[in-house]
């Protein structure tokens, strides 16, 4: 076994270990409420960010135009989620 092949057998045997220990902490996805409770927070985040540009752009500019409603990210709702990528300290 070559040097490369043993470090695709190494990764490709963490991953996996990785993979089981998500899988059993959030019992194979039906318990994320501790990664809902981070993409909210993200998602205030993006919000609070956006309304501060709103207000910076209201301030400096006669010509600054405030998004309509729909436009503006509020909520989780707002966003689609796509997938989920966990990344844990060791």
């Amino acid at each position: 076994m070559t040097e490369e092949e043993r470090l695709r057998h190494h990764r490709a045997r963490f991953q996996q270990s990785e993979r089981i220990a998500t899988n059993t902490e959030t019992k194979n996805g039906a318990d994320m409420n501790l990664y809902n409770k981070l993409l909210a927070a993200a998602v205030d985040s993006i919000a609070k960010i956006f309304q501060k540009r709103v207000a910076a752009g209201l301030q400096t500019s006669r010509d600054f135009v405030i998004p309509n409603q729909e436009e503006q990210a509020n909520d989780t709702t707002d966003f689609e989620l796509i997938t989920w990528l966990v990344i844990k300290a060791q």
